[in-house]
């Protein structure tokens, strides 16, 4: 089998990279790279005044840990076409969560 076609593309991808990295070596040194930083560690929201009341409502509707239901679809549905974002999630949140 004749391979001179894949001698041929080796030596022409080496050429692209050699040509890549002179042009990046002129060019990188100007962009003025900066210093990447950490980002500031997250930090805990402050719970809503009635937060108690909230968690009762949650415990109360049963709804925490349950099948997926059709009726939880709809809603989220409606949230996204009333809002109109790609995508749309409502989430149940527990105090632990």
């Amino acid at each position: 089998m004749n391979k001179s076609w894949q001698t041929s593309l080796f030596i022409l991808i080496k050429k692209v990279i050699t040509k890549v990295r002179k042009i990046a070596a002129l060019i990188l040194p100007r962009i003025g790279r900066q210093p990447v930083s950490s980002p500031p560690p997250m930090q805990a929201a402050p719970l809503p005044s009635k937060e108690e009341e909230r968690l009762e409502a949650l415990h109360r509707y049963d709804i925490l840990h349950t099948e997926a239901e059709a009726a939880f679809d709809d809603l989220t549905a409606l949230a996204s076409y009333i809002c109109g974002p790609p995508i749309a999630l409502v989430s149940w949140i527990e105090s632990n969560r």
